[in-house]
């Protein structure tokens, strides 16, 4: 089975606009064909951005209330060690860490400049959402 680490601003741009892509991401995810990742960190920040939104009225209280109850049926929570990569960027060194302790296959980027660093450190694929599909497909 195919694992994988979905960037937050790809959750955040769902929210925003109903993406199908996406959507189909989360069925797959749902239905046990695709392993989803996430840890304590990355979904504390998503929380904190989809208040954000929230608070600037970007999004509805209920559409964030149907995405955060789905959250424990889309991923799997690593419960993470202290960091093991010392990488001077500390979102780069969560992601680094998930990525390789669960030997993830794709680390999906919403902007793959933010992430390309991590492209093929030990290993990882850092992918756009678009070739993460025609992968998987």
């Amino acid at each position: 089975m195919t694992k994988a680490v979905i960037d937050n601003n790809i959750w955040l741009y769902y929210l925003l606009t109903n993406d199908q892509s996406i959507r189909k991401v989360m069925r797959l995810a749902v239905g046990r064909r695709l392993e989803l990742f996430s840890s304590p960190e990355i979904l504390e920040e998503l929380n904190l951005r989809t208040k954000e939104l929230l608070e600037t009225r970007y999004l509805s209280k209920t559409k964030i209330i149907a995405f955060m109850q789905l959250v424990p049926s889309l991923f799997r929570t690593y419960k993470k060690k202290p960091l093991s990569h010392s990488l001077e960027d500390k979102k780069l060194s969560i992601y680094a860490d998930l990525a390789t302790s669960e030997k993830i296959d794709y680390l999906v980027a919403y902007n793959y400049k933010e992430l390309e660093r991590l492209d093929g450190f030990e290993g990882i694929n850092v992918v756009g959402l678009e070739t993460f599909l025609k992968n998987l497909f």
